[in-house]
């Protein structure tokens, strides 16, 4: 619809049956909550999304970041049954070139064994997870907290771009 009509259903989402239950359950003051609305560009014709973690999530004492991607506009998170993400980890391994691979499975929308995101630009990835994950740090107060880590969004565009659409905490 109209962008004024699309803020205020997402500015009035604040205030929906299911957010008011959240906060009376978990005993948020209902008048000390806000909602904020950010408006980024969209991209036509995206070759990827993805979300991405700044920690390794199946081994956190292995230094390194979780990477779900698929081609397209193709849903990551809630994928359908025909449609597998791909899955990679980029570690700072001892004697690795900077960054290594390690592919946990390839998307099923593309050849078996091709890459959606070229190894520049999981690298690149993974020094703006860095980045994201040392500025928000300290904002959290989590400075020395070795759980902390970082979720993202992302798209890598038509012109081979890799941008990021939200930051957030991660959460177990």
């Amino acid at each position: 619809g109209h962008l004024a009509n699309t803020i205020k259903q997402v500015w009035a989402s604040l205030w929906n049956y299911r957010a008011f239950e959240e906060r009376e359950f978990n005993r948020v003051n209902h008048l000390a909550v806000a909602m904020g609305v950010l408006i980024h560009p969209n991209f036509d014709d995206e070759k990827a999304n993805g979300v991405a973690v700044s920690r390794n999530i199946f081994d956190p004492n292995w230094r390194g970041v979780y990477v779900n991607t698929q081609l397209g506009e193709a849903l990551v998170t809630n994928p359908t049954a025909d449609s597998v993400p791909e899955e990679m980890l980029v570690a700072a391994l001892l004697g690795a070139d900077r960054y290594e691979i390690q592919y946990i499975r390839f998307s099923s929308l593309v050849p078996k064994g091709t890459p959606l995101l070229t190894r520049a630009q999981a690298f690149l990835l993974a020094d703006l997870l860095r980045l994201i994950e040392s500025r928000f740090r300290p904002l959290y107060g989590r400075s020395s907290d070795p759980d902390f880590a970082m979720e993202v969004e992302f798209k890598l565009t038509p012109d081979d771009r890799i941008v990021i659409k939200q930051a957030r905490p991660w959460v177990d």
